[in-house]
């Protein structure tokens, strides 16, 4: 009787059709099947089994072909004989979901030598068992959280700030006026520019710190109805110091409040709309670093990370003006498809500007940046669209109502 399983995974960049099994049925061992060009991932998977699967033993078969059917079928056949001697009492259990579609043909050649052959359908949110007719199927659980989603794709969480009480304290104080920006950001469009502008111009970082340089700002524009509401927000709340008999002077008495005013307040807005939303696992900036060079240290930073069943969200927020750098509207799209590649095959993403992203170049050509973000598999939520965005996050991770 066979009191063991073994997974046999052929390592490629569809790492979660892996990991997600392995997790979830807790095999004893798990075989590595690594073509050349996969070795660095099969490396970083070590580390993530290492780590997330301390009872599992990992075996790694390296030298898979890749070149030829018949090349193919001799590695699988030596490799089942090699582990059916290595662990005479383990079921071998064939992923059938990484790898090249030559490698699954050649693979699948030797069905009656696996003991089950799974697939790992991350559409349905369903791990099949395919060798019996007809097939069974059973629910796919959560199984990752943002460390450990991050880390299966090579990548170490250094910080989420959201993670830090006292953060969430100080943002939750600012609810009130943060929803207010939100609500009303399409009619605030060029105040919210404004005041980025003149905050900025205010301020100056020395040693990683910001210094207020000149505190007394005057706005150019009148301030009236929902600016003046706004501005009484955040007299309110101590974020500026401002007096209604002169509405047009504002003054910056704290160097604490000054990227909530150049646009976090637009991603703490996205956080409480993930919280609400019912999410497993949400995190507000998201610091990682890439496993492939540790030793760089670089930081990257992700606005609001949002992880349900699995499957991960990734939430970039603006509120600067599109159309005023041709270069940094460009680069916006190109990093987010680039971040959004890298954090998985399945991975969503969606931007968040609080201005309009579609413009007119000072030549008059029309630029549309939101039919640019979609065709990367990116959606937009702009100005009036911000209140959408609770809904939008429960239909992405296909989240049900409680």
């Amino acid at each position: 009787m066979k009191t063991s399983k073994n997974h046999i995974c052929i390592v490629s960049d569809q790492r979660l059709a892996n990991v997600i099994p392995i997790l979830q049925l807790e095999p004893e061992y798990v075989t590595l099947v690594v073509s050349d060009d996969m070795k660095p991932i099969s490396e970083q998977l070590k580390s993530f089994l290492k780590i997330y699967r301390k009872n599992t033993t990992v075996i790694e078969k390296t030298g898979l072909p890749t070149d030829s059917i018949e090349s193919i079928q001799e590695f699988c056949l030596n490799l089942i004989t090699d582990l059916k001697d290595q662990l005479p009492n383990t079921e071998l259990i064939y992923n059938v979901t990484g790898g090249s579609k030559l490698m699954a043909i050649a693979f699948m050649q030797f069905a009656k030598d696996f003991d089950d052959i799974i697939y790992t359908d991350t559409a349905t949110h369903h791990i099949l068992s395919i060798k019996e007719m007809p097939s069974s199927a059973v629910d796919m659980i959560s199984v990752l959280d943002i460390n450990s989603y991050f880390k299966a794709q090579g990548k170490t969480v250094r910080d989420i700030k959201s993670d830090v009480a006292s953060q969430i304290d100080i943002i939750k104080k600012r609810l009130k006026v943060t929803n207010y920006l939100a609500k009303n950001a399409e009619v605030l469009e060029h105040f919210i520019g404004e005041i980025n502008q003149k905050v900025k111009s205010a301020v100056e970082e020395r040693n990683n710190k910001i210094v207020i340089t000149q505190p007394q700002q005057q706005f150019n524009q009148p301030v009236k109805k929902q600016k003046f509401e706004l501005l009484q927000l955040f007299k309110e709340l101590d974020i500026i110091q401002w007096d209604e008999s002169s509405p047009q002077k504002f003054y910056l008495h704290r160097t604490d409040t000054i990227r909530y005013l150049t646009g976090e307040w637009l991603e703490e807005y996205a956080y409480f709309c993930a919280v609400n939303s019912g999410a497993d696992y949400i995190g507000w900036s998201v610091q990682f670093t890439d496993d492939s060079e540790p030793k760089a240290d670089i930081r990257n930073e992700l606005d609001v990370v949002v992880l349900h069943n699995n499957v991960v969200l990734i939430i970039e927020c603006k509120t600067m003006k599109f159309g005023f750098n041709a270069n940094k509207d460009s680069n916006t799209i190109y990093q987010m498809d680039s971040i959004k590649k890298g954090a998985g095959t399945f991975a969503k993403s969606v931007l968040l500007s609080a201005r309009p992203l579609d413009h007119e170049t000072k030549a008059g050509k029309q630029v549309a940046v939101e039919a640019r973000a979609r065709s990367a598999a990116i959606e937009p939520l702009v100005g009036s669209q911000l209140k959408q965005l609770t809904q939008k996050i429960k239909e992405t991770l296909a989240i049900k109502s409680s």
